[in-house]
């Protein structure tokens, strides 16, 4: 349902996301439950209904002095992301109340600072929650979860590009065939 802008922010964002990752998003609360009645899944499954959900989201004021004091150093992960707008509600949910930083030391001001008291990311997927928490460090290089998805995804779509190229050549192939055809019936 998004992409991400640039792979190095695949770490921290698989991190900001946690578990919401595989939640399962539906168009409204009646899918939610017919899907549940009917048993659709065969194990626990977290369902976020687009037209219910709701989040808290980063207020602009605090973005704004965020940026002004640490730049490029502390971006808003929903920002890091690309996504089709009638999933926004449900990417505001998963992303849009973490800040990704570049390092331990700008999480801990932004985390710690009563005046914000935001979640944050660092660039190894170390977690600082307002409330003094801190978790992370298990992920190793090759285990991203996003990436990995990304990389099927375009080879998914690189499938679909080549298997319209063959359908085109066939359809050129045969109008080469009754070409020849009919004019070998003239002579």
């Amino acid at each position: 349902m998004f992409t991400i802008e640039n792979e190095r922010f695949a770490i921290p964002l698989e991190y900001a996301a946690g578990a919401k990752l595989f939640n399962v998003v539906v168009d409204d609360d009646n899918t939610c439950r017919l899907l549940l009645q009917r048993k659709c899944f065969d194990t626990k499954v977290f369902m976020i209904p687009l037209n219910k959900i709701t989040s808290k989201v980063i207020p602009e004021n605090h973005l704004k002095i965020i940026y002004e004091n640490f730049g490029n150093e502390a971006k808003l992960a929903l920002d890091l992301i690309q996504y089709d707008k009638k999933y926004e509600s449900a990417m505001q949910f998963i992303f849009g109340n973490t800040i990704i930083c570049s390092t331990s030391e700008i999480c801990k001001k932004i985390a710690y600072n009563n005046s914000f008291g935001l979640r944050c990311v660092n660039m190894e997927g170390d977690i600082f929650e307002p409330m003094g928490t801190m978790s992370g460090g298990s992920m190793q290089k090759g285990d991203n979860l996003i990436v990995k998805v990304q990389e099927l995804n375009f080879l998914q779509s690189k499938i679909k590009e080549i298997r319209l190229a063959i359908v085109d050549l066939k359809n050129q192939l045969s109008e080469i065939n009754d070409t020849s055809n009919n004019q070998f019936l003239k002579l």
